[in-house]
Order: structure tokens, then sequence, then C-alpha cells
């Protein structure tokens, strides 16, 4: 990992030394999600808290985890999501009222002009910035060992047993196996396809697809696939 990702800000990463893995969270792929999983899992609860050893479960900025020499020799993964999934989701968190502070703004037109919803609200531009900078460097070589998907249908089930699997915690995989996986920050109705059929279509398809290119082609994602 000597190149770094191309965002230095990013999200925080999941880091357990006891269990030797990393986990990269991509913004609006399920990472708040896999960060609680990850807490219930390692961490033991005390009233409304969660009582966390720093050598089993930490969350840190992920620019600074990359920079860390020492972890090099763990396991690095990640999930990604569907863009115009994403897109969705991202325009949705934005419309929250702890987040939006101006006017409502429709989801044509942040399609065709982010700009346009940035004025509106507080949700941080890079939760809608392309998928691929937060886990490859710019020459698209991945930061991480492994990547996979959070989408319906049994991918995410079988890419989560693979990564619990490599990392071999039983803590993990008792988790997994006895308990729902968390929800977290999420609207049902975004997995929902006649939803995404009824945004996506048109010119919104056609600029949603040009502005995310390049996480279609580096994760192999379908784009008529809404």
């Amino acid at each position: 990992r000597e190149e770094r990702p191309q965002f230095d800000f990013g999200g925080q990463c999941t880091v357990s030394l006891k269990h030797r893995f990393v986990f990269v969270h991509v913004l609006k792929a399920g990472g708040s999600s896999l960060h609680e999983f990850f807490r219930r899992a390692l961490c033991r609860p005390e009233g409304n808290k969660w009582q966390c050893a720093d050598d089993v479960f930490r969350l840190r900025f992920c620019h600074a985890v990359v920079a860390e020499k020492e972890l090099e020799t763990f396991f690095w993964f990640s999930f990604v999501r569907h863009p115009f999934a994403r897109a969705i989701s991202a325009w949705r968190m934005a419309l929250r009222p702890e987040f939006l502070h101006g006017q409502a703004v429709p989801f044509d037109r942040f399609a065709m002009d982010p700009t346009a919803l940035q004025t509106q609200t507080r949700l941080m531009p890079m939760h809608w910035r392309p998928q691929n900078i937060f886990i490859t460097t710019r020459g698209n070589c991945p930061v991480v060992d492994f990547i996979g998907k959070l989408e319906r249908g049994g991918r995410f089930e079988r890419d989560m047993k693979f990564v619990l699997e490599r990392i071999g915690s039983q803590e993990l995989l008792s988790q997994w196996k006895e308990h729902a996986f968390p929800h977290m920050n999420e609207n049902e109705e975004v997995g929902d396809k006649s939803l995404a059929k009824s945004l996506i279509k048109g010119a919104v398809a056609v600029e949603l697809y040009k502005r995310y290119e390049k996480d279609f082609a580096l994760f192999g994602f379908d784009r008529h696939d809404t």
C-alpha cells in the first residue's frame, strides 16, 4: 500500500489488532451497519454504550490507517454498492431534517447538478463522490485485499461470509449466524427497484452513468440493473 487512496478525507475504518483486519468504509455503501456489526460482535454492552478494548475494535480515520506500515499484513476489505442505488440513498439522506437547511431538491435536479443539493444540505458532498476514490489509487489499483458488494439476491451474504471466514474470528462468525444484521442509516425504499426505475431513466440515467462510469467499470456493476 505504497500509494494512498485518491480521497484522503474519506470515512472511518474499523481496525482490529487482535483479529488482524481493517474495514475501509465507503460512504453510503452499508459502512455504518458494518461498523455496528463488528462493534456488537467484538465489544460488550455496558448500559446504553459498548465497551471496546482498543486492540479488539477501534474506529479510526482511514487516511491515517492507510499510512501505518504495521497494518500492511492485515486483511483489508471494503464493500461497494450499485452507483444508482447509492445516489438515491445519498440524496434521501441529504434531505433528512437533521441535514436539510434550505429547499428540498428533486432527484432529477440533483442527478444533473449535484451542487444544487450541496447548497441546501449540511451533508458533506463526499457521500455522493465516486466510490473508487475511497479504495483505489489514481492508477486504479485497489488499496484493499477484497471488495464485496452490497447487493440483494444473496451476493452480500456470500461476500460477507467470505470476509468472516477469512478473518477467522469465532465471535464474528457467531454474531453472523445468531443475530440479524443491523441496518443503520437506511431507508427500505432505497432497495425498492420500482422506486429506482421511477427515478433512474432518460437523461438522469445517462448523466449518472457518466458521473460514476469508473465505478461501473472497476466494480463490475451493470448500468441496466436498477
